[in-house]
């Protein structure tokens, strides 16, 4: 089975569980519900205490035959069709079975209509309510009609909530479906430079420095947030009834459904977009950190839907719900509460300090307390109903899971990585590309280690080198930090770990940069993000004639060191200049030496080492960070069309965005592409 088969797979598993969401108890069959609050106005001889959720009622109605025969037979007059009254029977076993604890079989539920057919007497209203009741009481149409009236109209306001609701998930798919236009034709055609300079300069390409997110980004928030505050506040004219009895109580309780369901239609969406198998990125070309920010977004709309849904059944127990220690006796408040602080949580430990200071932690706990909301949504809504959705979000977290197993198992299951080390802060992997592995530029990988044991839980994920110099072998450049990237630079030689991958997005392919007429292909790299740039100009086709430069700042001289082999031999194959800005503040002479010798493929100094590094078409700067945009504007002077790939801290990438917009403002065009995946 292939990954594009199991992505299918998904989304119609997904649509099939989505299908059962209708299920509120209410609404679930709103005649069912209509003939019980007619009969509740009866005596039955029941309690006068009705106890949290008519518990106490339903316990001694679902033991009484008589109420039984009833109920059923109000069903059966007033059922429009086998459908809706089978419907409305199964309504009551649900009711029985969770609100008395008794089971009854729809066998059951025929038998008590049938036997109360010889008992039935007419319905009188001074007597029936004043009495207890030893018989079936035949209900007529003049008395129902208002309970019946009041149902469906409460139906009509949940039904339009849920359509609401769909509304939020379609709104997502019709921004994953124009990213999926734009994406493929850029793939498979080329829209005309004009169009392509107006989406890059105005669309994609200004960021704000808070969130860093581009126009269409915000466009794209705005107005889900536009959509989700008018889907809150319009059409409540749903007239007072048997259920909405005042105002008041009218307003809270519908506010509390529209909120509820918009929430729980965005739960699957929001969990979605966080897994690493999200068809969004396949079908919409998106980035995973676009993903990862739209995920925050919904995520906070989700929080604010469930807090005022919890607000307002929170305060009605208080005012007049009977008081609020009756009501969180209940699991079903208990855990709804529980679900409220979970989403709470996931917020706050996902801003970017806690994520900087403990990312092992936060992964951890991330995961933990988004498997803790489902549960406490499952035993929230079990005798609520709604349960299509919980369900959708058990079938994305496990699928998420089964697909990365088999690309685990595509991928040979266990390989062995070389791990080599330089100056303690940074290692380069190499190992071998697995038969099944397809390479693509610009892919990542996420690795498990098997060494130390207790680290193969973790797993992080990594942009995939093609070596330029060993055939058939991928390399991994990794910054060494603190915990799971110090314990694997503590490695020596040969290290064991399981390769779940590739992922990313696929983009033109670089075949097509002589037909498209591309003057200059510019790499700038800040940092470790050279190994993104090296990842994407490593495929060069051979024979290419076009003009490649790479532009690296970094103020790690380890950095140099390690990545000194590569670029020498993409400069010398591939005929791509390189200029290397050490902008450290190391001033040791002997350091600076040793990092031009690295450069030289015999060793050479003085004389011969710019002799060097003429002929392999690499210069070796140590200066301040330089002005990027006078180096760009010098590479750039003659050309016109340009293509630009840049990876880096989101500070320096937002550097090289002033750069490629004052190259759009002079006229010029550019294919930009940002590698960073930060987040």
């Amino acid at each position: 089975m292939t990954l594009n088969q199991t992505y299918c797979k998904v989304l119609f598993i997904l649509l099939g569980l989505l299908r059962t969401a209708t299920g509120l108890v209410i609404y679930d069959s709103p005649l069912a519900e209509a003939c019980t609050s007619f009969t509740r106005t009866l005596d039955w001889g029941c309690s006068d205490s009705a106890g949290h959720m008519n518990i106490n009622i339903y316990s001694c109605q679902c033991a009484s035959i008589e109420w039984l025969g009833t109920v059923t037979n109000c069903i059966q007059d007033y059922g429009n069709n086998t459908h809706e009254i089978i419907h409305g029977y199964e309504h009551i076993m649900k009711r029985c079975e969770s609100k008395a604890d008794i089971t009854y079989s729809l066998s059951n539920m025929l038998s008590f209509k049938k036997n109360a057919t010889s008992y039935m007497k007419t319905y009188s209203k001074d007597e029936d309510t004043k009495t207890a009741l030893d018989h079936p009481v035949s209900i007529p149409t003049a008395d129902f009609r208002y309970y019946y009236r009041s149902y469906f109209d409460f139906a009509d306001a949940i039904r339009l909530s849920q359509r609401l609701g769909w509304g939020c998930v379609g709104y997502w798919l019709g921004v994953v479906g124009i990213a999926a236009i734009w994406h493929w034709l850029g793939i498979f055609s080329k829209l005309p430079l004009a169009y392509q300079k107006f989406i890059t300069r105005h669309l994609l390409l200004p960021r704000d420095k808070f969130l860093s997110m581009n126009v269409w980004e915000w466009i794209v928030c705005f107005f889900f947030f536009i959509e989700v505050l008018l889907s809150c506040v319009i059409n409540y004219d749903t007239p007072l009834g048997a259920y909405l009895t005042s105002h008041y109580y009218k307003m809270i309780d519908l506010v509390s459904f529209r909120t509820d369901l918009i929430g729980f239609s965005l739960m699957p969406v929001l969990y979605l977009m966080s897994t690493r198998n999200n068809p969004f990125v396949l079908l919409g070309g998106y980035k995973r950190s676009q993903m990862i920010l739209y995920h925050k977004i919904v995520a906070w709309i989700l929080f604010i839907m469930a807090i005022i849904h919890s607000c307002i059944w929170t305060n009605y127990p208080i005012v007049e719900g009977g008081g609020y220690s009756t009501w969180v006796q209940d699991s079903y408040f208990q855990w709804g509460i529980v679900g409220s602080v979970c989403l709470g949580l996931l917020l706050i430990q996902a801003f970017k300090p806690f994520r900087n200071i403990m990312y092992q932690i936060f992964l951890v706990l991330h995961q933990l307390l988004a498997i803790l909301f489902i549960v406490a949504m499952w035993l929230h809504c079990n005798t609520l109903g709604w349960m299509g959705w919980v369900y959708s979000l058990v079938a994305i977290m496990a699928l998420d899971r089964v697909c990365r197993v088999i690309r685990i198992i595509q991928n040979g299951l266990i390989n062995k990585v070389q791990v080599e080390s330089y100056s303690d802060t940074i290692l380069k992997l190499t190992f071998n590309k697995p038969r099944l592995f397809a390479f693509f530029t610009g892919c990542h990988v996420y690795l498990h280690f098997l060494s130390p044991w207790y680290s193969c839980y973790q797993s992080h994920p990594f942009s995939l080198v093609k070596s330029i110099d060993h055939k058939g072998k991928l390399e991994i450049y990794i910054r060494v930090k603190k915990g799971m990237t110090s314990r694997i630079n503590c490695v020596n030689g040969k290290t064991k770990v399981l390769i779940d991958g590739p992922y990313g997005t696929l983009n033109r392919s670089q075949r097509d940069e002589h037909e498209s007429k591309i003057d200059k292909v510019i790499g700038i790299g800040g940092g470790a993000g050279i190994t993104s740039i090296l990842a994407v100009l490593n495929q060069i086709p051979d024979g290419s004639h076009n003009k490649y430069h790479i532009l690296w700042m970094t103020n790690c001289s380890s950095d140099v060191e390690c990545l000194a082999g590569p670029l020498e031999a993409l400069s010398s194959k591939k005929n791509v200049h390189v200029d290397v800005y050490d902008t450290s503040k190391d001033d040791d002479e002997s350091q600076v030496t040793s990092e031009k010798i690295a450069f030289s493929t015999d060793g050479s100094s003085g004389e011969d080492l710019r002799k060097e590094e003429h002929r392999s078409l690499i210069r070796f700067h140590r200066q301040h960070r330089p002005d990027l945009s006078q180096l760009v504007d010098t590479i750039t002077k003659e050309s016109s069309n340009i293509k630009i790939y840049t990876c880096g801290s989101s500070r320096f990438v937002r550097s090289v965005d002033l750069v490629v917009s004052g190259l759009l403002d002079a006229g010029k065009f550019v294919e930009y592409h940002n590698e960073n995946g930060e987040w």
